[in-house]
């Protein structure tokens, strides 16, 4: 096993798995026995790299060199994934992986080049600010009283949806499945993580941080990390704190 990666905690490797140097292994992720990563690759938190028994399941997944595989994806046993690839969060991969890119989704595919969002028309139409990236399978609908607005320097993810008359203020990233309902306001430099629900009519002030599969049911007025369903503010040590917001700003 190569000695030069970097292994966060809660991180499950079985026997006889080969880390290439400069990859990095995220909290939580699972390697299953043999699995074999190339070098400089990035596993993000959630990730579970399956192992088969020989026969029909397949046996260890071989990943290249320069992958990165978004959270809570999944690797099915015995997959082979070439150098320089992307896997989106949440994607499954149940098959072999021969070209460099882009993949994401349930099975994971290939995206397809200047592949759009999908808008859902509404009476008052919508405002999305040109600095702003709207990923292929997000959903935006537009507004029933006023216009849907989508501000500068944001980033809404793949499988995300924005609701009607919704507002998403300077520099928010609405992370891959999240959902934000109707007549929701989130302020500016807010983080929406993986697979958060936003319940109609919440107002969200700046800097505010949603955790992963939270559900927010009433306003949140101070910044902060909110997890939970309902979602409820959890308070961090000074040293951890600034170490997440040096990072996420980054």
């Amino acid at each position: 096993m190569e000695k030069n990666f970097t292994k966060e905690s809660c991180v499950v490797m079985k026997k006889g798995c080969e880390i290439g140097e400069g990859t990095t292994l995220k909290c939580g992720c699972i390697l299953g026995r043999g699995t074999i990563i190339g070098k400089d690759s990035f596993v993000s938190p959630g990730v579970c790299i399956m192992y088969g028994r020989p026969g029909k399941d397949g046996k260890s997944c071989v990943i290249g060199d320069r992958v990165y595989i978004g959270a809570n994806s999944t690797i099915l046993p015995g997959i082979k994934i070439c150098d320089d690839v992307l896997i989106g969060a949440m994607s499954l991969v149940d098959k072999d992986i021969t070209e460099p890119g882009t993949y994401y989704g349930i099975p994971a595919r290939k995206q397809i080049p200047n592949q759009k969002h999908t808008l859902i028309r509404g009476k008052y139409g919508h405002f999305i600010d040109p600095s702003a990236v709207l990923m292929p399978e997000s959903v935006v609908r537009e507004g029933t009283k006023w216009p849907t607005f989508i501000g500068p320097n944001v980033e809404v993810q793949h499988n995300a949806s924005i609701g009607h008359d919704a507002t998403v203020r300077r520099g928010s990233i609405i992370h891959a499945g999240a959902i934000i309902a109707g007549f929701v306001d989130i302020g500016e430099d807010c983080k929406i993580r993986l697979n958060a629900t936003i319940r109609p009519g919440v107002k969200i002030c700046a800097s505010a941080t949603v955790g992963m599969g939270a559900v927010v049911t009433k306003n949140i007025t101070k910044p902060g990390v909110y997890i939970g369903i309902p979602a409820h503010r959890i308070t961090l040590p000074h040293r951890i704190y600034y170490k997440l917001k040096r990072r996420s700003n980054a």
